[in-house]
């Protein structure tokens, strides 16, 4: 059970993540929430890296994101120099973002016997002990970042979203 609720938080994050970007108009993708460097590209570019990392070492996985995603997108945005000549950009980090969620998708499909196993320590934060908690903390690590997506929404005039028209 707690398998697939998982698989419906993040199915769900997905689709309220996409959703807050589809009317962005490209003019608008590199502003910054001020005084914390946050873009949209930046959290869409921030997901991929997190979850490429994230599958990295619940699984042993190769990561599969050039190096300079890790570089670019992991640390904190606050001193981010991110602009359309520097970064992946919209299409890039969208489709590195899907790419992405598609590992997560599979990953978790193989995982439905193996929830209550431990995971190698110190990657993930304490309380993370079981490749559960694993699951349950990346799942959560989405909606972290929607508040940051409404956020840009709201200071740059575009209607709330919410998850308006999200059926699971």
């Amino acid at each position: 059970m707690l398998q697939i609720n998982m698989y419906k938080e993040i199915y769900t994050s997905e689709q309220i993540i996409l959703g807050a970007v589809k009317d962005v108009k490209d003019d608008d993708w590199f502003y910054k929430l001020e005084g914390m460097g946050e873009s949209f590209d930046w959290i869409f570019g921030h997901y991929a890296a997190v979850e490429d990392w994230f599958l990295h070492h619940l699984n042993s996985e190769p990561y599969e994101l050039p190096p300079e995603w890790q570089k670019t997108y992991w640390p904190d945005p606050s001193g981010n120099d991110l602009t359309p000549e520097n970064a992946v950009g919209r299409t890039g980090v969208i489709a590195g973002f899907q790419e992405t969620r598609q590992r997560l998708y599979s990953a978790l499909k193989t995982d439905i016997f193996h929830l209550n196993r431990c995971v190698k320590p110190g990657f993930f934060p304490p309380l993370v002990k079981t490749r559960g908690d694993a699951w349950l903390f990346i799942a959560a690590h989405a909606y972290w970042h929607v508040g940051q997506l409404n956020s840009l929404r709201a200071t740059l005039g575009y209607p709330y979203e919410g998850g308006k028209g999200i059926h699971h």
